[in-house]
């Protein structure tokens, strides 16, 4: 993690000069994935069947919009006043900024699994480690239908919101960028209340499995894009309203916050402890398979009606549904069938037989 930063904070530099720009992307590029045990290390801090994991993988997750939300601020107005290098200069000194932040509360962090690994054994392979990693794997393809929408933000969204929303206010032309920094808030916003509510909902009722909420959260994300199409439909000329933007983005946004980083936790519960953090890194590989598919779905905006490319959309998505609802049934299914042939019920099950066969009586000398 330290090295990650380090690279990341020696990137942002190498940019501020025009010879060290693809030098300094490279850095950026090899500081993130050195990152990625960061994810490992949030997972270990609690228990192996802690539900309260996914909580504090959403809370990590929120890391991501308030970045988003701050750099364009800081950044963005040190170029403006400043020059670029200084954007970048500036982009460097948060870098350097976490790294010791991270250095002094890393006493409070479990060790770096690969360094853990070195100092002593390795973890012994288990029954069903293969049937655990393939389960996972074979949920990727799943996920990256689930994340279409949310993907297509940075794509053909920008466009269609440039052509559709009403962007002028009181005399001025709101930048269509904005939308990505108003999407930033509601990200913030709607993650923090998914964390609140799934806390004030196990106080009082049993909380479902991550399957079983990501499923859900892919509905909540299947429903955005109809958003668009219906205002796309009543709309077709443009003239689109805010209130079609916030529904929109309230929809995705709390479908994302509670499939993405659930979706982490359900990798680091599941996954082998030999490829925990493997696993866990290949978990963003979802991402990368959704912006494949969108290079080429966004292209489809150009050729046929608005409305009927979100609805596409909507239908893309709504596969992922029955997909994760079914592979929680299919859980929920083995979590049982284990309980009852656990040698603690068969033992229980034992006594209880002998007892109604052989009943103790008053007058017996046991």
């Amino acid at each position: 993690m330290q090295l990650g930063l380090a690279l990341g904070s020696a990137g942002y530099l190498l940019l501020c000069t025009e010879a060290g720009f693809l030098p300094g992307l490279a850095l950026i590029a090899a500081g993130l994935g050195c990152s990625g045990t960061l994810k490992a290390q949030v997972g270990a801090l609690y228990a192996a069947d802690d539900p309260a994991r996914a909580d504090g993988y959403q809370l990590f997750s929120a890391s991501a919009p308030v970045a988003t939300i701050a750099a364009p601020l800081v950044c963005g107005l040190l170029d403006a006043r400043l020059g670029p290098r200084w954007g970048f200069a500036g982009a460097a000194a948060a870098s350097l900024l976490g790294l010791l932040f991270y250095l002094a509360a890393k006493q409070h962090l479990p060790p770096d699994p690969q360094r853990r690994a070195r100092r002593g054994p390795r973890p012994p392979r288990v029954a069903g480690d293969r049937l655990r990693v393939a389960g996972l794997l074979g949920l990727l393809p799943v996920l990256s239908l689930a994340v279409l929408g949310n993907m297509e933000l940075f794509n053909g969204y920008l466009i269609w919101a440039g052509r559709s929303y009403r962007l002028d206010w009181a005399g001025h032309r709101i930048p269509v960028g904005w939308m990505l920094s108003f999407d930033s808030v509601v990200s913030l916003a709607t993650t923090l209340a998914s964390v609140l509510f799934w806390r004030w909902w196990s106080r009082r009722h049993r909380e479902p499995g991550e399957l079983a909420k990501m499923a859900g959260a892919s509905l909540l994300l299947a429903a955005a894009p109809c958003i668009l199409a219906l205002a796309s439909a009543r709309h077709p000329h443009g003239g689109v309203g805010f209130g079609w933007a916030l529904a929109f983005h309230l929809l995705n946004d709390l479908g994302f916050s509670n499939l993405y980083p659930v979706g982490l936790s359900l990798f680091y519960r599941v996954a082998p402890a030999r490829f925990a953090t493997t696993l866990v890194n290949a978990y963003a590989l979802h991402l990368f398979a959704a912006n494949l598919i969108l290079s080429r779905l966004a292209g489809l905006l150009d050729t046929m009606p608005a409305a009927r490319f979100w609805a596409l959309h909507a239908v893309l998505i709504g596969l992922a549904a029955p997909a994760l609802a079914a592979g929680a049934l299919a859980g929920r299914r083995m979590r049982n069938t284990r309980q009852l042939f656990s040698p603690a019920r068969a033992t229980r099950l034992g006594r209880n037989s002998r007892e109604a066969s052989h009943p103790i009586h008053s007058d017996d000398p046991a």
